[in-house]
């Protein structure tokens, strides 16, 4: 019987659906089944993460309450600010006029002082250069001089008020300080104002106990809010989150978590991970410190009968409020829909092999001996290198033209694959090898481009006088824009940012070009508007496509503050300061369309702590998904936010705006930023 062609073919075609059948099962058990399991653990980081974003807005909100109240609180300071300093003045005024002494109008300044209604919500008082209280409606400290208390960065209270106020003309200060009575200390919140005329720091102070109260209450009405839905956060079958600090107290938990707690431990925070033998909360501390990418955190702990519960967790850390937040499951639950699905797919396969047995049994006869022929050309498949021209004719070639039926039709088909393959693996080589190449060269290009701009901040570590910091982001792999600085001489440093009008590698060359060419004219010229004149002419010459650069060239006098720049139809820098200016003068149009131009000399002055930020369109012109530009409106509120802070810290501050306002859209344009906060000659 074994020697029955027909048994033959029969008895193949069942080992070959053996053989798929087994390799099907053996791929499905290894992949879907993983997948599954995956599935299901991403399920359980998706539920952490939508509650750890339910927490972080529940804060957010808490945080904009408290910065409100805060406003509120120094609208106010600032509304009786600008009250007790008219009548400052005019008591000084009183003594200018020569109608009554100094020394009895700053006596009679005080008493007014100290006539002024007092409690401890809200009262004023005065002190000197010396840190001596001239008048205070206290009649006790304690024992403690005035300079001991601190305020909320470790610093002398009335020290640091004054210097500040001294130069910035008021500061806000959040310090500890002795109440009326001198029965104890309260946080207090103050605006103080130097009055020049005498040397005298005046403050207006409130208690801010109540709003810090009210936080406090509004926080643990999130606790409270959370301790409600936390049990209807559902997962696997029995899984749940939790939330606890880090003293291993637990601030909200579901009913649920009683059932680890089944072996003996008292309360979860004395529950106990028998592979590390530590207790679980530690080890849940332990593991949100770390990558993530291994996947969920593996524990086990004691059950009720002695047994070993296995289960999977994934805790995230929310540091604003020292939260860590555990979403669990037990391991045999995340694995259940794995399983099932398993079975299902096991039983289909069965089906499908007996299914295709009977047939192969009642076809076999028929096509016994082509397929036999098509099994082995398929068998060789895997085999044959494709990248390569086939050697000989096909051995399936002939069946077409003698089998006018699907086996013909399937040989015919085995054939136009192969051919098909052949061919499209080959061009699949020559494309990928092209494309390798030219992202090779795009890189290569990048890193020289990159290599051509000052990119180690600070750049110049032994000057005090300025703080300077840049960034340039490609829109493409190479772009057009540009930065750079360097000093001129001793006292005078030299800042240039510009903007190429095309992009890609025809604009990363204009651009290496015209930073050499500024090189090169700030060798033999100090004036700005020459440097340009001789840059443009040098530009203009052999430029066939007719790119042009956008450029600013600046020159900050180290020892003056004295700003010396040209514009040639560049954005508007913008000076930071406690006043925000645009700095709109034009010299002339774009450098590089047009020879011959003489471009104007503009100058301004930078006060010590202003700083000057320079940039590319890609900032105000970054868009969203509906089209709409940043605009210099929001570049400048996000600078006016940033009045004392660094380079680096306004450079970030704004690129973390244009993204937030992006929102995920494709960066357009390159973006480029070059900032410098004049510090002084002194500093």
């Amino acid at each position: 019987m074994l020697r029955s062609l027909n048994t033959k073919i029969f008895l193949l075609v069942f080992f070959i659906l053996a053989l798929i059948a087994v390799a099907v099962f053996y791929i499905t058990n290894r992949d879907v089944g993983r997948a599954m399991y995956s599935a299901e653990e991403r399920s359980i980081a998706n539920v952490l993460k939508l509650m750890e974003l339910n927490v972080a807005g529940r804060y957010k909100g808490l945080l904009l309450d408290k910065v409100g109240k805060t406003q509120e609180i120094k609208r106010y300071l600032t509304d009786l600010s600008a009250t007790f300093e008219s009548g400052l003045d005019h008591f000084a005024q009183m003594a200018e006029d020569g109608d009554v002494s100094m020394e009895r109008t700053q006596t009679a300044a005080l008493d007014w002082v100290l006539s002024m209604p007092a409690n401890s919500t809200k009262y004023f008082f005065v002190y000197d250069g010396d840190y001596n209280l001239l008048a205070y409606p206290g009649t006790n400290l304690g024992g403690k001089r005035a300079t001991d208390f601190m305020d909320i960065e470790g610093r002398h209270v009335l020290e640091a008020a004054r210097a500040e106020a001294m130069e910035l003309g008021e500061a806000f200060s959040t310090y500890t300080w002795p109440t009326l009575n001198g029965t104890g200390t309260a946080k207090r919140f103050a605006l103080f104002g130097y009055f020049p005329q005498w040397d005298w720091v005046y403050a207006v102070s409130v208690d801010i106990g109540d709003v810090e109260r009210a936080l406090k209450k509004q926080l643990q009405q999130i606790v409270n809010v959370l301790d409600q839905n936390i049990p209807q956060v559902e997962f696997a079958m029995t899984g749940f989150v939790f939330l606890f600090d880090s003293s291993k107290n637990i601030i909200a938990a579901p009913d649920r978590i009683r059932r680890l707690l089944e072996g003996g431990a008292d309360t979860m925070g004395e529950l106990v991970n028998t592979e590390s033998n530590r207790p679980v909360l530690e080890d849940f501390m332990a593991w949100a410190e770390k990558d993530k990418k291994a996947g969920p955190f593996s524990f086990s702990v004691t059950g009720k009968d002695g047994g070993t519960i296995s289960l999977e967790a994934d805790v995230a850390y929310f540091k604003p409020l020292d939260w860590y937040i555990a979403a669990v499951a037990p391991v045999d639950e995340i694995e259940a829909p794995a399983r099932q699905l398993l079975a299902h797919i096991s039983a289909s396969i069965l089906g499908v092999f007996l299914v295709s047995l009977l047939l192969a049994l009642a076809f076999s006869r028929h096509i016994a001996r082509p397929l036999r022929l098509l099994a082995r050309h398929a068998m060789t498949l895997p085999e044959q290198d494709f990248s390569k021209p086939a050697e000989g004719p096909s051995p399936i070639g002939d069946l077409p033209k003698h089998h006018d039926d699907e086996v013909g039709r399937l040989a015919s088909s085995f054939v136009f694959m192969e051919r098909s393959l052949r061919e499209n693996i080959s061009n699949l080589m020559e494309v990928t090898a092209t494309k390798n190449r030219i992202e090779s060269e795009l890189s290569i290009a990048r890193d020289i481009q990159l290599g051509l701009l000052p990119k180690i901040f600070p750049p110049f570590p032994d000057r005090n006088e300025f703080d300077l910091h840049a960034v340039l982001v490609s829109a493409k792999e190479v772009g057009g824009d540009l930065y750079d600085f360097f000093f001129l001489d001793d006292r005078r440093l030299c800042l240039v940012v510009g903007d190429v009008s095309d992009k890609g590698v025809p604009a990363a060359l204009f651009m290496a070009i015209t930073k050499t060419l500024v090189k090169v004219a700030a060798e033999r010229h100090d004036d700005p508007a020459v440097m340009l004149n001789l840059v443009n002419d040098l530009l203009s010459e052999d430029n066939p496509n007719t790119m042009f650069v956008t450029i600013i060239i600046g020159i900050l006098d180290l020892e003056t503050g004295r700003f010396d720049y040209v514009n040639g139809g560049h954005n508007p820098p913008i000076i930071i300061g406690p006043d925000i200016r645009w700095v709109t003068g034009v010299s002339g149009p774009m450098a590089g369309a047009m020879d011959g131009i003489q471009y104007k000399h503009l100058a301004t002055t930078l006060a010590p702590g202003e700083a000057i930020l320079l940039y590319t369109d890609g900032v105000t012109e970054a868009m969203n998904a509906g089209l709409e530009l940043f605009g210099e409106n929001r570049l400048e509120e996000t600078v006016r936010a940033m009045p004392d802070a660094s380079a680096r810290e306004i450079i970030e501050g704004v690129m973390d705006k244009v993204h937030e306002h992006a929102a995920g859209a494709v960066q357009s344009d390159d973006i480029t930023m070059l900032c410098v906060r004049y510090k002084g000659p002194e500093a």
